[in-house]
């Protein structure tokens, strides 16, 4: 397990313009987005999974930006 993986900041970018909405930035530059978990597992047969997560205060849920990039980090 990997706690805050980045994600490729490429994608992100495509991303956010294909469903309108900002690519998180700071003073003008794209942020590396992260989630917060990010978990690879095999079972017996070998079979690799993959699993992202986010965590989020459910007060934080009424955001609507905040919103916008769980949505973004979804996809």
């Amino acid at each position: 397990m990997q706690e805050q993986f980045p994600l490729d900041i490429n994608i992100t970018k495509q991303i956010a313009d294909d469903i309108g909405i900002k690519h998180p930035s700071q003073k003008g530059e794209f942020k590396i987005m992260t989630t917060d978990f990010y978990v690879i597992s095999k079972n017996i047969k070998s079979v690799t999974s993959q699993l992202a997560l986010q965590a989020k205060y459910s007060n934080h849920l009424d955001d609507t930006r905040t919103i916008e990039k769980l949505e973004l980090e979804r996809r």
